[in-house]
């Protein structure tokens, strides 16, 4: 829509003229440079003289007017309590607003590129590994972020309070778009605030239904997860990438998403008390200002106590990119009750986040980004606060004062001495824990055991390594969780074949145990231990047989099924007289010898060998179809010849079936005993049914009329007694079409097969008597003879008397 409505155009602009020249300081400087052109011309003394004074007046005026919007300014900032706006103003007034973005060259690798797409993916590479690779740099004195967010261990939370999402209102959305400043940056997705904030009451619906279901679904949008990057210069040599700052730009629409989310969140969290009361940063009604006003009164507090105050300012070297999501989603869930669809949601709102880097207006390729909280997103800040929230719990001696990452703790005493020992006693609690072990490797992977060996953490904290903690999960499902002597291996023995396992590994001292390093490995294929699952035999006809199963139940595949055999015997538990390899859950078999009883069972295979095969499953293919007899077609008959078994059998049903446009009913197998119904049933239902016409128990009855009224035996139930209302083989409809199939019992167990259907017979549109012809009187017909043969009363009366006599 913005791209056909509002495309964008590249324009030249010209220089804002200086706001406080108004436009009578204009028209006198026209006049003044009128004067200095006729002077210089005509050197005439007037028009110098005129030139002179109208050039201090202006001077004058520029002075004034200048002095007087400046003035403005500030008594603007100062009604409006815009702190960005006074620091903009000040840095203007200072100088120091002038800036040029343009980076001409930039050394890496000892060797310095010029070229914009080459220093555009070199920053984007600094920037996104910066933070991973920082945490990795780990050496015995140094304090990291993981260090310093684990603190105390305890639970935060109640273990009965979690947070859950309420559904975002549409007000709310409509009301942060209405809210948007203009003047913020479009992101990658091109939509720029001013379009959002004019189409509020059109974008709001749409938008409110996509964050709902976001949060409802737990997945994060992944366009709103990509960010550019603009890097900016701060100081130091200007050829090094470390002393560029990176500015994040996010699509505004996500943020509007982030917004909501942040209400509800730092609601619940501020409800119940969860953050640290030490904390200053992005948080309503704390500032920079309330952190100072707090660290200067304790000082001023310890100074009229007679008192001597120590204070230690630590920095967090790119405290926002360095964290590690595991550890954060961890604190989360223990230690904020947030967990289920929330936890998911958060997961996929810090994971799989891309950005780009723009140099000079070139820009580079997409990267992903490991570690860290979004930079520029209002999430972003909360979930550092979140990460470090438990902090001030690990100190005994001191007290802490935060904003965001910058901490101070600090303490009073008399004496010097006790003063820097609690300094040093709270600095090494918060590096308290070792660090994550190193080199986390598995080898010697087998389908049934593996061997874990790793090398000890940079820092063992503030006492002697002493042991490990192991904890393997397999499926989401703790496995194994064991502690070891300082020993840096392990082997793990009764894993199941081909399955995914998560180890982890942490360091201990007498403190405890310290951050986790996880990697994870699957297990060697085995051959299966089970067989395929619901093996089913069809019979599709009398040649084929039809046979459909699942895989073996996942605990016994053992790998990846790469096959799967199938066998037919001629008895059960025979060797195979044939044998089909497939890749697919079902088999057609073909080229089958008509009325015969096969077995069959299949086996699944992996890459390593066969599993056991299943239980055989005997099915008898369908006998061959009756056939329609070439003149045996009536008004109300139709004449077939039977397929008389050559085996030896109890009995057998011949079933009939109303045929639309003379086409096959679903396979005479897909239906079961109970299906079969009465003529009665079937004449009385709207849709065809199949009704059984006879039971036949000779071998010698291979000529069947279906609608005669006969052939009705006395192995009839109950309910299928003839009558002479209610008979099997009772008459056709005229113009009809009929199929018919054998159902053939072989013994008394129930056990049968059935033939193919036959073709379809077609029954005459009109009923033929032969009489002689002095039967006849004019027109009409002796009705006691259709009576008589309980046909249907005659309709569209024909006489044919082309044949004499008759």
């Amino acid at each position: 829509v913005l791209d056909r409505h509002a495309p964008l155009r590249r324009m030249r602009t010209r220089g804002n003229s200086l706001p406080w020249i108004s436009s009578d300081i204009k028209g006198i400087m026209r006049s003044r440079d009128f004067h200095k052109i006729k002077a210089v011309r005509h050197n005439s003394q007037s028009h110098w003289t005129k030139y002179k004074e109208l050039r201090n007046k202006v001077n004058a005026e520029l002075i004034k007017a200048k002095r007087n919007y400046f003035c403005n300014k500030i008594e603007d900032c100062a009604q409006s309590k815009d702190i960005k706006q006074s620091w903009n103003l000040i840095n203007h007034l200072m100088g120091k607003n002038v800036k040029s973005n343009t980076i001409s060259q930039l050394k890496t690798d000892n060797s310095v590129i010029s070229d914009d797409k080459l220093k555009s993916e070199a920053f984007n590479d600094f920037f996104v590994n910066i933070g991973a690779k920082l945490a990795a740099e780990i050496e015995d004195n140094s304090l990291n972020t993981n260090s310093f967010a684990r603190g105390d261990s305890r639970p935060t939370t109640d273990s009965n309070l979690f947070f859950k999402f309420s559904e975002i209102n549409e007000d709310e959305v409509i009301y942060q778009l209405r809210s948007l400043k203009i003047s913020k940056s479009t992101g990658l997705d091109n939509i720029p605030a001013k379009a959002l904030k004019i189409s509020a009451d059109i974008v709001g619906p749409p938008l409110t239904w996509i964050f709902n279901l976001s949060i409802k679904k737990g997945e994060y949008v992944d366009e709103w997860k990509k960010a550019w990057v603009t890097p900016i210069y701060k100081s130091d040599d200007r050829l090094k990438c470390e002393n560029y700052r990176p500015i994040s730009i996010l699509p505004i629409v996500s943020k509007i998403l982030e917004r909501c989310v942040f209400n509800q969140i730092y609601k619940f969290l501020n409800d119940n008390s969860l953050l640290s009361k030490h904390q200053h940063g992005f948080r309503p009604k704390h500032s920079t200002l309330t952190a100072l006003t707090q660290v200067c009164d304790t000082l001023y507090e310890n100074m009229d106590n007679g008192q001597l105050s120590g204070i230690v300012f630590l920095d967090i070297r790119k405290a926002f990119d360095s964290i590690d999501h595991n550890i954060l989603l961890h604190k989360l869930k223990d230690q904020f009750g947030i967990s289920d669809i929330e936890l998911r949601w958060f997961e996929s709102y810090l994971n799989n986040r891309e950005q780009v880097c723009i140099v000079n207006n070139s820009m580079s390729s997409s990267k992903r980004i490991v570690s860290g909280v979004p930079q520029g997103s209002i999430l972003g800040p909360l979930l550092f606060l979140l990460y470090i929230n438990n902090l001030p719990e690990c100190l005994q001696k001191t007290t802490p004062y935060l904003y965001a990452d910058d901490t101070q703790i600090c303490c009073s005493s008399n004496s010097l001495i006790e003063l820097t020992e609690n300094l040093n006693h709270d600095l090494s609690r918060i590096a308290l824990f070792p660090d994550k072990p190193t080199n986390l490797t598995v080898t010697n992977i087998k389908s049934r055991s593996a061997e874990i060996s790793w090398l000890d953490p940079y820092n063992a904290g503030d006492k002697v390594l002493s042991r490990f903690l192991i904890k393997m999960k397999k499926e989401n499902s703790l496995f194994l969780n064991t502690t070891t002597n300082k020993v840096n291996k392990y082997k793990s023995d009764n894993l199941t074949p081909f399955t995914k396992y998560e180890i982890s590994v942490a360091a201990g001292n007498q403190n405890g145990f310290g951050e986790k390093t996880i990697t994870s490995f699957v297990t060697s294929e085995e051959a299966p231990e089970g067989p395929p699952l619901n093996v089913t035999v069809t019979t599709e006809s009398s040649s084929s047989l039809s046979v459909t199963w699942e895989p073996p139940e996942k605990v016994k595949r053992n790998g990846i099924i790469a096959s799967y055999t199938v066998c037919i015997s001629h008895e059960e538990s025979k060797p195979c007289f044939r044998e089909h390899t497939t890749k697919k859950k079902m088999i057609v078999i073909d080229n089958l010898i008509d009325s015969t009883k096969y077995y069959v069972r299949v086996l699944a295979s992996t890459n390593v060998g066969p599993g056991p095969y299943s239980e055989s499953k005997g099915k008898f293919t369908n006998g061959k179809p009756p056939e329609v007899s070439t003149n045996g077609t009536k008004y109300t008959l139709s004449t077939f010849s039977l397929q008389i078994p050559s085996r030896n059998f109890t009995y057998f049903y011949v079933v009939a079936l109303k045929s639309k446009d003379g086409k096959q009913g679903q396979s005479p197998e897909s239906y079961g005993n109970n299906d079969l119904v009465t003529y009665a049933e079937a004449r009385t239902s709207t849709d065809p049914k199949p009704y059984i016409a006879a039971i036949v128990t000779s071998k010698d009855e291979n000529i069947f009329i279906l609608g005669d009224g006969r052939n009705t035996s006395y192995r009839t139930s109950r309910r299928r007694r003839s009558t002479l209302s209610d008979y099997y083989n009772g008459p056709l409809e005229p113009g009809t079409s009929y199929i018919i199939f054998q159902r053939i019992f072989i013994n008394d167990k129930g056990d049968y097969y059935s033939t193919d259907w036959s073709s379809a017979s077609k029954t005459s549109e009109y009923a033929v008597f032969k009489c002689p012809a002095q039967h006849l009187h004019g027109s009409l017909v002796p009705y006691n003879i259709v009576q008589r043969l309980g046909l249907p009363e005659p309709e569209d009366l024909k006489i044919d008397t082309k044949d004499s006599g008759v």
